[in-house]
């Protein structure tokens, strides 16, 4: 399929938390639009904070309208305990976050498919969270 052709109306982040503090800042450019992106106008900021201890936070810029998946890969035994965007708790957690646990099939596994695939085996769970469409979010 086409890059011009596919539904980019929904992006999923696959978030690998930090053992130390750290900071990624990375950009979302929209598609046929390089002397825009360049200049800022026709870009997405994404910037993602771990504070080492099993805090992460996602921030998610000014662009263009649409859904998010954030995928958080987690150690085994880990889980997600609580989430939050745009400071409002998500509650019933249940309902806004899912854990998806590792397969025990290491014949079908193939890394990185996208929402709703399980971690690889003998890996953590991931924790997704789905954030409906909008424009500048902090998760």
């Amino acid at each position: 399929t086409r890059v011009d052709d596919q539904d980019w109306s929904t992006l999923t982040l696959e978030v690998f938390p930090s053992a130390a503090a750290s900071e990624t800042r990375r950009f979302v450019a929209e598609r046929g639009s390089s002397a825009e992106a360049a200049a800022g106008e026709a870009r997405t900021e994404l910037v993602l904070w771990s504070d080492g201890q099993g805090s992460v936070a996602v921030d998610i810029g000014d662009g263009p309208a649409r859904a998010w998946i954030i995928r958080l890969h987690l150690l085994p035994g880990q889980r997600a305990a609580g989430a939050s965007l745009d400071g409002a708790v998500l509650e019933p957690l249940e309902s806004w976050l899912r854990h998806l646990e590792p397969g025990a099939d290491t014949d079908t596994y193939f890394p990185l498919l996208g929402a709703g695939t399980a971690p690889a085996p003998q890996a953590g769970p991931v924790a997704e969270l789905r954030l409906p469409s909008g424009g500048r979010r902090s998760a």
